[in-house]
């Protein structure tokens, strides 16, 4: 078990399946670009969720984010 109740569970897949959305919305298909985002979420998801949802971001890559 995880420790996360189920709606905590449902939740984190709402907000993947956004993250994914927006980067099939912005044509990042690349396999290194993609890697850099889940990357990046699993080390700092706020900088990746900055990204996604229009806030300034921090991180900087050959993947934009």
């Amino acid at each position: 078990m995880t420790g996360k109740d189920v709606d905590e569970i449902l939740g984190e897949i709402d907000t993947r399946a956004k993250i994914v959305q927006w980067m099939v919305e912005n044509e990042i298909f690349n396999f290194e670009d993609v890697s850099t985002y889940v990357q990046t979420y699993y080390t700092n998801p706020d900088k990746v969720l900055n990204q996604v949802f229009g806030r300034v971001s921090e991180v900087e890559s050959s993947a934009q984010i």
